[in-house]
């Protein structure tokens, strides 16, 4: 059984090594601030396009938050990834529905890796 407030919390880390309230990741990711207030109180587990949100926002692979509550992804849930540090990649949920969570890695892996390539060549150029 998924332990949902696993998930919960590494929200709230992420949030907390921010220093950010839940308001600003919903006006942020985009999101109700409702689903997120819902969320982070137990109230219901979001619909998968807006874990997608979450997971983008922080840059986290999708599928993670999913993986936290099933105890398949590591304790310390809070990856070191900043998001001033990189660009996060909007990928419409959609497009990855039918896919396994490996199959989304792998996904997210190939359009990082396309968009370093495309940086390198824009360089080379110049």
């Amino acid at each position: 059984m998924p332990d949902y407030d696993k998930a919960r919390e590494a929200v709230r880390v992420a949030l907390r090594e921010r220093s950010m309230e839940p308001i600003q990741l919903a006006r942020e990711a985009k999101l109700d601030p409702g689903t997120v207030h819902d969320f982070l109180n137990g109230q219901r587990w979001p619909r998968s396009t807006s874990l997608g949100k979450i997971e983008t926002y922080f840059g986290w692979p999708l599928g993670y938050l999913d993986r936290v509550a099933r105890g398949l992804a590591e304790a310390d849930v809070a990856p070191s990834l900043q998001a001033a540090d990189g660009i996060l990649l909007d990928i419409d949920a959609k497009a990855l529905e039918g896919l396994s969570l490996e199959e989304r890695d792998e996904v997210v892996t190939a359009a990082k890796l396309r968009a370093l390539q495309v940086a390198r060549e824009i360089r080379q150029a110049k």
